[in-house]
């Protein structure tokens, strides 16, 4: 079964490689900024994740409707 490339063979890829230094831009960079975008969808994820299942010490009493 055929797999997808992993990113160390496609930036080890001879032509990528061309066309990387073409446009000046260097593997250490690619994998700083794809390890950047995957913190920020992994914190975008968590922090949806919390807002729709709050805990218990930060979720809102409910109201019981019986006045005090």
């Amino acid at each position: 079964m055929e797999r997808e490339p992993t990113l160390s063979e496609m930036l080890d890829d001879p032509l990528v490689r061309l066309v990387m230094a073409r446009d000046g831009v260097r593997p250490d960079e690619v994998r700083t900024l794809i390890a950047a975008t995957a913190a920020r969808l992994a914190a975008r994820s968590a922090a949806r994740s919390a807002d729709a299942h709050p805990s218990a010490e930060t979720a809102a009493p409910a109201a019981s409707g019986l006045a005090a």
